[in-house]
């Protein structure tokens, strides 16, 4: 089985990959079981505050986060084709549709 890539939502995910750390690397700086690491990774668990005092020196060396620019406005939707004329009738492909239309509402 291939491993599992971090999730990047997470701070520690993050901490991990931009430092090039495995999961039992982290768990051993934050003096944890790497199974116990693995909730904390996942957000099923939340750090206690001597766990993240251990964590200030990465978060401080991480660089400055950085809003992605706002991308292009999408252009607008193309506007929808004007509707048939009445009295054209449906198209070919719609009969066995309409037929079934007027069965079911006999």
């Amino acid at each position: 089985m291939g491993r599992t890539p971090p999730r990047a939502d997470t701070l520690l995910a993050e901490i991990r990959a931009y430092f090039g750390l495995l999961q039992w690397e982290l768990a051993g700086l934050l003096l944890l079981d790497a199974a116990v690491y693995r909730e904390y990774e996942a957000d099923r668990r939340r750090l206690g505050p001597t766990r993240t005092l251990r964590l200030l020196p990465l978060l401080a060396a991480l660089p400055p986060y950085v809003p992605p620019p706002p991308g292009p406005h999408p252009a607008p939707p193309e506007p929808l084709p004007d509707p048939p004329p009445p009295g054209t009738g449906p198209a070919p492909a719609s009969a066995p549709l309409t037929d079934r239309l007027d069965h079911c509402r006999r």
